[in-house]
C-alpha cells in the first residue's frame, strides 16, 4: 500500500511539473492554513505572486559524420575472453592418499591470444612461470585444503581474467591402532 501511495504521489508531482512547464504564467500564494499553492490562474480575492519562468538550457550537439565512426572496434583484453575455468581437478575433489602431483587443466574461450600467457596458482601463489600451456602439474600437496586458480596475463604481466577458485582436499591416512 505504501508503494502505491508513493507511486500516486510521484505521478501527481510529474503531472504538476509537466503542467507548469507548458503554462504561460504561474502564480503562487498561501492559504489561511499556511499551505503554499501554485497555479496558472490565481483565485479571486487572493494576493498571488507571479513567478518568473526561466527557459531550460538548450544543448547543441555537434553533428557526426559516418566517416568519423570507426569501422571495427577492438574490445579491451578483459572483454576478449568469455571464460577461463579449471576443468581438472573438479572443485571440492578429495584425494584420500597424498598425491605426488596433481594435474591442473583449464579451458579458455576463445583461445589464448598470442600476447597472453597462463599462470597457475596454488594457495594464491604461482606454481609456474607464465606460459602457453593449458595444464600444469602441481606438487607438494600436503594434508589439508588447497586452492587452485588460473589467470591469463598480458605481456606486461597484468592480469586480464581469472578463473574461479577450485578447492581440493588432501587426506592423510592414519596407521591403524594396535
Amino acid at each position: 500500500m505504501n508503494a502505491l501511495v508513493r507511486l500516486l504521489t510521484l505521478s501527481l508531482f510529474l503531472l504538476f511539473i509537466n503542467t507548469i512547464a507548458f503554462a504561460e504564467e504561474i502564480y503562487r500564494w498561501e492559504t489561511p492554513d499556511g499551505t503554499t499553492v501554485y497555479s496558472d490562474k490565481p483565485e479571486p480575492n487572493v494576493h498571488a505572486t507571479k513567478i518568473e519562468q526561466k527557459l531550460a538550457p538548450t544543448i547543441h550537439l555537434p553533428s557526426v559524420k559516418m566517416s568519423d565512426i570507426p569501422k571495427k572496434v577492438t574490445p579491451p583484453d578483459s572483454l576478449a575472453y568469455q571464460s577461463i575455468h579449471i576443468v581438472s581437478p573438479q572443485n571440492e575433489t578429495t584425494f584420500s592418499t597424498p598425491p605426488s602431483t596433481v594435474f591442473v587443466s583449464v579451458d579458455i574461450k576463445p583461445a589464448l591470444q598470442p600476447n597472453h600467457r597462463i599462470v597457475f596458482l596454488k594457495d594464491g601463489l604461482p606454481v609456474s612461470a607464465p606460459s602457453l600451456a593449458t595444464s600444469v602439474s602441481v606438487a607438494d600437496l600436503y594434508r589439508g585444503s588447497h586452492t587452485l586458480q588460473a589467470q591469463i596475463v598480458d605481456a606486461a604481466g597484468k592480469r586480464v581474467i581469472s578463473s574461479k577458485v577450485t578447492t581440493i582436499y588432501v587426506q592423510q591416512p592414519s596407521a591403524p591402532k594396535k
